[in-house]
């Protein structure tokens, strides 16, 4: 009875207590607490007795019951924590926010979308509509196209007759000879030359004249021949002869001229215009040839105005040659022509060019190359080409056409090769073209001088510039290589 006396007296004690475990806050405690696996309190704890046995303390009761207090609240604190954390961290991710904001941005992609399908869809009736416009102009646009291709097949039939037509009447142009500047006495006593050749100390034969014409009558028909292949070269070569002649009109003049000046009189201002004209002369030429070899090489197909052009450009500079020498009526009057033909010629013309292009090179090397002695020797070089070339023409002439075979000939038949002889003559001519250009400048440098005397320091600071230099001796070793390769076949 003692011992249930005291428990019952604890039990009363701690009503209040008891009372507790039944408020709902105390539950809440309670659950905090069972989550965080804490044990269950003891409600009999006993207390040892000093003689062995075991007695209740209500002292000891209440200080476990407020230790478990403690504990449970502590932990319920801990908990509340967390969860007021965690509810902060779902607010700062507010679920709703993002949806809405979401919602914002496909409403605002679902305008884009719908604007751009209303454009589309706007277009595509702009395109119908365009359609079904030209499916109804299609038939009058085929109507069009077949009228036009009617008018298209008039328009070439009636070019081919306009040129037919043209091409008839510059045959008969050329027959008599109605637009031609060289109109020479053919017999007739009373035909009266232009003033502009009516001058008794001309330099340029009548025959020369004739000859050059004869030659581009005879070319401008090559180029319509049936057997065009074998023909324009033949006319080529006529052409690039009479241009020989007037050349060697020129050379034999000024042979005589340096000889004799009194008998053979030259102004000075034809002798500072004569290079130049020269030059335009044998570039002229030049195209020529090129414009025969392009025309054979297109088999027919360039049009032949592109060779009649060449052919007009090469008559003006023969124009500008007999406006500036004057025609020699009296060819018993003319000077005499170089020699052109025979060993020793072209012996004597391929040795000058290879001596005169050795003291070029060592005049070149000085620091400045003294004036005088430079010209004088370009214009010798330039000279000796020329004669060279006016020998070769005539000698590849003969060897092509198998006279050489039946007469004495300067060049090797059997070293001969038509391929290498066409490549030596163009290398030729292209030399003669650069260092005429070069005594061009010199001659520009003269005249901007304003001195008589060549020898003058604008000429002087010409002659010293490395490119005036490098330019004179490529054109003078390139000359001497390609005379080499023509001394070998003598």
């Amino acid at each position: 009875m003692g011992s249930h006396g005291r428990i019952q007296s604890v039990e009363n004690g701690y009503g209040t207590q008891r009372k507790l475990s039944k408020d709902e806050s105390f539950s809440s405690i309670e659950n905090a607490a069972n989550d965080l696996n804490f044990p269950p309190a003891n409600q009999n704890a006993r207390v040892p007795s000093g003689d062995g046995r075991s007695v209740y303390s209500p002292t000891g009761e209440i200080e476990k019951l407020k230790n478990e207090y403690e504990m449970r609240l502590a932990a319920m604190r801990k908990r509340v924590g967390q969860l007021e954390s965690q509810m902060l961290d779902h607010r700062g991710d507010n679920p709703s926010n993002n949806a809405a904001e979401q919602v914002a941005n496909l409403e605002r992609l679902n305008n884009v979308l719908t604007q751009r399908n209303e454009r589309q869809d706007n277009d595509l009736r702009i395109l119908r509509d365009q359609l079904v416009s030209a499916k109804t102009e299609i038939p009058a646009l085929r109507q069009e196209n077949d009228r036009l291709k009617q008018e298209r097949a008039q328009f070439i039939e009636r070019e081919r007759e306009l040129k037919s037509n043209l091409d008839e009447v510059r045959a008969a142009l050329r027959r008599h000879k109605t637009t031609s500047v060289f109109a020479m006495d053919h017999g007739d006593a009373d035909f009266v030359p232009p003033p502009v050749f009516a001058n008794t100390g001309g330099v340029i034969r009548p025959s020369s004249i004739r000859t050059f014409q004869e030659s581009v009558e005879i070319l401008l028909s090559a180029v319509r021949a049936e057997d065009v292949e074998s023909e324009l070269p033949v006319a080529q070569g006529a052409v690039a002869a009479a241009c020989a002649g007037l050349r060697a009109d020129v050379e034999g003049h000024e042979i005589a001229h340096s000889q004799d000046p009194d008998s053979w009189p030259m102004a000075d201002d034809v002798k500072h215009q004569l290079p130049s004209i020269m030059h335009n002369l044998d570039v002229n030429l030049h195209k020529v040839g090129e414009a025969v070899q392009k025309h054979l090489d297109s088999m027919g197909v360039l049009p032949i105005s592109l060779l009649e052009v060449a052919a007009s450009n090469l008559a003006n500079a023969v124009v500008d040659l007999v406006k500036l020498l004057k025609v020699c009526f009296d060819e018993s009057k003319a000077a005499p022509h170089p020699q052109a033909s025979g060993q020793r010629s072209l012996e004597e013309s391929t040795d000058n060019i290879i001596s005169g292009i050795q003291s070029m090179l060592q005049l070149v090397r000085a620091p400045v190359p003294e004036p005088h002695g430079l010209y004088s020797s370009l214009q010798a070089v330039i000279g000796s080409i020329r004669t060279t070339i006016a020998i070769c023409r005539d000698e590849f002439s003969k060897v092509e056409s198998a006279e050489g075979a039946d007469s004495e000939s300067q060049i090797n038949v059997n070293m001969y090769d038509p391929r290498s002889a066409r490549n030596v003559l163009g290398g030729l001519e292209k030399g003669d073209l650069q260092l005429t250009d070069q005594l061009n400048d010199i001659n520009e440098a003269h005249d901007a001088a304003g001195d008589s005397d060549i020898d003058n320091e604008v000429v002087r600071e010409l002659l010293g510039e490395m490119a005036f230099k490098q330019g004179l001796t490529s054109a003078l070793i390139d000359v001497g290589r390609l005379t080499k390769t023509l001394v070998a076949w003598i």
